[in-house]
């Protein structure tokens, strides 16, 4: 089915526009096997054109409009610039007045073209898409895919289960991806590896915080949309080819009100000083230290893995992030025309990688994925107003007390108070009774206790 997408930020979305008439046009040429689609965003690097055409979520051609002519030979010019840069084939420039102009990329300049020629150059770019692939030159490319990627840090150990992973893909029309289990151990070894059997990392919050989780009995776990640094969710996004982040329109927003993310530290940030001024209610707070139930993380609706930072200086032409380069370099490139490798977990990989101005935070990201079909699941999660940016945002809510806790991997060993906590003596004894009276299920040993820290400024 070919998609042909009118940008959210065109003004030529009105039905009596030249671009909506060449979209109705083009579904008469193509016996309907145009969708034209409305109110979507795509990523900063096509956000200048008027609209796309695409085939199997694949862009294959693009179109500007021009409103007034005294600027058409420039757009006319400048289009091939941008057809580079999505890895199309086709441009087309349309006037107010519904003259077309049509560029091919094996040409050195647009010409005047009729609807029924453009129709027949978009179909016969989708007539080099081949319906089946050979798993056996899949695979064959894949590995020379993989071998010139650029390198990063576990590439070589990671090789091996690459290969094995290649006898076992699902092939499916323009999509290329791993078995589920293939694609989670080799991106678990991209982030450090597979946490152990009970691991320990920490976590800072406000009293406040603390205070709600436990008389509640229930932890609570943000959506992406209230992270606090709001350029997080681009990130990585920004290393990645245009069909990677496909087309945004109100599925997405349905799909980042759909996982749920907490932030911790490697235990060695426990009852750490710059740690305690950052993220402790500046010392006034708590640190929580975890027992990892790695039994628990099972990759379906737990995910849990340490954040990979980028790095501050690079060799000239070099990646400031070698992972991602790697990762994107792996999906920009297609094996057939109209076929391309995925990451078909991208949506939660993503939030595992930061610049490398974090890098000093040592975080470690759980990320909850409940299943809303189930009714335990979809009970979860509920609507409230964040105080810090004044977002309508969701969460969920994971029981945490002894007997409901029946899959929440995270269970709590200690509670250490901030250096400036107010009456830390009386609440440590305070918070651990309360723990006991509302059957939260902590380790054996369980204890609370000030911070060591005796020197705060």
């Amino acid at each position: 089915m070919v998609n042909l997408t009118l940008l959210q930020e065109s003004r030529w979305q009105k039905e009596n526009s030249a671009l909506f008439q060449f979209a109705q046009e083009l579904k008469l040429y193509c016996h309907d096997e145009v969708h034209v689609l409305k109110d979507v965003e795509i990523t900063e690097d096509l956000i200048s054109v008027d609209a796309i055409v695409a085939f199997h979520e694949m862009p294959v051609a693009i179109i500007e409009c021009v409103e007034n002519e005294e600027f058409l030979a420039y757009v006319r010019r400048d289009i091939a610039k941008i057809m580079k840069r999505a890895r199309v084939q086709l441009g087309i420039v349309i006037t107010s007045s519904g003259k077309l102009y049509l560029r091919k990329a094996s040409r050195t300049r647009s010409a005047r073209a009729k609807i029924a020629t453009i129709a027949e150059e978009i179909h016969s770019v989708y007539r080099t898409i081949k319906e089946h692939l050979d798993p056996k030159e899949v695979k064959q490319a894949l590995l020379t895919l993989f071998d010139e990627a650029p390198f990063f840090k576990n590439k070589k150990e990671i090789r091996p289960l690459f290969d094995v992973a290649c006898d076992n893909l699902i092939i499916d029309p323009g999509r290329i991806c791993m078995q589920e289990k293939d694609e989670i151990d080799i991106m678990q070894m991209i982030l450090g590896g597979a946490f152990s059997a009970q691991s320990h990392i920490c976590r800072y919050t406000s009293l406040d915080s603390l205070f709600k989780m436990i008389d509640s009995g229930k932890h609570a776990m943000c959506s992406p949309i209230s992270m606090n640094d709001k350029h997080e969710c681009d990130y990585a996004d920004s290393f990645m080819p245009w069909h990677v982040n496909r087309m945004r329109g109100e599925v997405d927003v349905e799909a980042d009100n759909s996982y749920f993310l907490l932030s911790c530290s490697d235990i060695n940030e426990m009852d750490v000083l710059t740690m305690w001024r950052l993220y402790g209610d500046n010392a006034k707070g708590a640190c929580l230290e975890y027992e990892v139930d790695s039994t628990k993380i099972d990759n379906h609706r737990y995910f849990i893995g340490r954040v990979n930072y980028g790095q501050k200086e690079t060799k000239k032409g070099q990646s400031n992030h070698p992972e991602l380069s790697f990762m994107s370099k792996m999906q920009a490139v297609a094996i057939s025309p109209g076929w391309y490798f995925s990451f078909s977990k991208w949506f939660i990989w993503k939030f595992f990688f930061k610049s490398w101005t974090y890098r000093d935070e040592n975080e470690i990201r759980l990320i909850y994925v409940p299943n809303t079909s189930e009714g335990d699941d979809y009970n979860r999660l509920h609507w409230y107003k964040d105080q810090s940016n004044g977002i309508f945002n969701r969460m969920a809510l994971i029981p945490i007390t002894l007997f409901p806790n029946e899959d929440f991997p995270l269970r709590i060993v200690g509670i250490t108070l901030g250096p400036q906590s107010p009456e830390a003596g009386r609440n440590r004894e305070q918070i651990e009774y309360m723990v006991m009276q509302k059957g939260i299920d902590t380790a054996i040993g369980f204890m609370v206790k000030e911070s060591a820290i005796d020197n705060y400024r």
